[in-house]
C-alpha cells in the first residue's frame, strides 16, 4: 500500500510541475515495490510515469532504460494497455531527438491499440500523439490525417474535450 501512496505523490508532485519531486517519490515506491515483491502490474505504471518525467527533462537515456523496464513487465502479464502507453513515450521520445524513425513506435502502438478495440480512446490517443511527432517531423501532411483521425475518434465517442485539445492541436501547428 505504501508503493501506491507514493505513486500517487508522485502523480500529484508531476501533475504540479514540481518534476524532481515526483521523481524521488517515484524511487521512494519502486523501493517499496521492490520489497513488496509481486506487484509487476504497479512496477510498470510507477516505471512508465517516472520515464515520461525523464523524456520531459530531456535525460533520454535514462527514459529508455525506464520504458525498457516496464515494457519487459508488461509483455509479461500482457498489459497491452501499458504497452500501448510505452510504445507512444518512445515514439514520442525519438521525435524530441529528432529521429523521423519514431514512426515505428506509433504503428505498434496503433496495433496493439487496435486490439484492445473496446477501447478506442486509447487508439484515438495515440493518433494524437502520432499527429504531433508527425508535424515535429515536417510531414505535415500525415501529421494533419493523424490529427484528424483523433479527433474523428475523440468526437465519435463524445470526448468533447479530448476533441477540442486536438482542434487546438491542429491549429496551432497549422500556424
Amino acid at each position: 500500500e505504501m508503493a501506491r501512496v507514493l505513486t500517487t505523490q508522485g502523480l500529484v508532485f508531476a501533475g504540479l510541475s514540481l518534476p524532481a519531486r515526483a521523481e524521488a517519490t517515484y524511487v521512494e515506491a519502486l523501493a517499496w515495490v521492490q520489497v513488496a515483491k509481486g506487484d509487476d502490474a504497479l512496477e510498470a505504471f510507477i516505471r512508465y510515469n517516472q520515464a515520461k518525467l525523464l523524456v520531459n527533462g530531456s535525460r533520454f537515456h535514462e527514459a529508455e532504460a525506464e520504458i525498457r523496464r516496464a515494457e519487459r513487465l508488461a509483455v509479461k502479464h500482457n498489459q497491452l494497455r501499458r504497452l500501448v502507453q510505452l510504445y507512444t513515450l518512445l515514439g514520442n521520445l525519438r521525435g524530441r531527438q529528432g529521429d523521423d524513425a519514431g514512426f515505428v513506435f506509433f504503428e505498434q502502438a496503433l496495433q496493439l491499440a487496435r486490439m484492445i478495440n473496446r477501447r478506442p480512446a486509447v487508439e484515438a490517443q495515440v493518433y494524437h500523439e502520432y499527429g504531433l511527432f508527425a508535424m515535429g517531423m515536417r510531414q505535415t501532411e500525415d501529421g494533419r490525417a493523424y490529427l484528424r483521425r483523433a479527433r474523428e475518434i475523440f468526437e465519435s465517442l463524445g470526448l468533447q474535450a479530448e476533441a477540442e485539445r486536438v482542434v487546438v492541436d491542429m491549429r496551432r501547428s497549422s500556424a
